[in-house]
């Protein structure tokens, strides 16, 4: 009887494939997902880790995309991070030398100063630093590593840009996201970025600008929420 259950599941799974939610970090995705399990929406979370190639092929599957303007996501990673691992120390050991790194640098302008030698080469060193850094390393190309957003563009039923995002999650959900939080993040006095520290992350982090043009060129990102998403960079 478990048998026929197990293979009942996967036919209709196969046949009507579960939506993915394609959660990037620190883009409020937390919000998202307590709001989809309170109305009952059955979907397939990703959250750091990749689109697995499995789920592609299949022209039923659905994706939904969680995603923000690479530099403010960035600081606020190291933001988040440093408080959890630096400040609090209550996850100093859990990912092997970001304690030292975050220790290291004060403050993302001060890590993104680094990133880049004075001919405005990335530094192989520094940028290793950069990703010991937990949601700075799995940053938004990391998720589509595996996915051709082009070829499969008829799949992505959805994109909610954090920085509009309640409007968003009205508009693809079809209900209110709430005013509920379930984390806030922590924002201190940073030091603000320098033009430097944004031309460095802007080489650094080319490939989630590349995802986001993408995602503006099919059509499921408007011209306004791709000039928020693209309003940091400098070139």
């Amino acid at each position: 009887m478990r048998n026929l259950r197990s293979l009942a599941s996967a036919i209709s799974e196969f046949f009507n494939p579960k939506p993915v939610f394609v959660h990037i970090g620190k883009c409020g995705g937390s919000s998202c997902r307590k709001r989809l399990d309170e109305i009952k929406f059955r979907y397939v979370n990703i959250h750091i880790r990749q689109i697995p190639s499995y789920s592609i092929p299949n022209r039923r599957r659905k994706f939904f995309v969680l995603i923000r303007n690479p530099i403010a996501r960035a600081v606020s990673a190291f933001n988040w991070r440093r408080k959890l691992v630096y400040v609090d120390q209550t996850q100093r050991n859990r990912f092997p030398g970001e304690y030292e790194v975050l220790a290291k640098y004060q403050s993302l302008n001060d890590l993104a100063e680094h990133l880049c030698d004075e001919n405005g080469l990335l530094r192989d060193e520094v940028v290793a630093e950069f990703n010991k850094i937990h949601h700075l390393r799995e940053r938004i190309s990391f998720y589509f590593a595996h996915f051709d957003i082009v070829k499969h563009k008829r799949n992505i039923a959805g994109v909610l840009m954090q920085e509009s995002l309640a409007d968003d999650f009205a508009r693809v959900f079809k209900v209110p996201l709430g005013n509920k939080k379930e984390k806030s993040n922590f924002r201190p006095d940073d030091e603000p970025l320098s033009d430097q520290a944004r031309r460095n992350l802007t080489r650094l982090l080319k490939d989630d600008y590349t995802v986001i043009e993408q995602l503006w060129q099919i059509g499921v990102i408007n011209d306004q929420r791709y000039q928020n998403a693209m309003a940091e960079r400098l070139i």
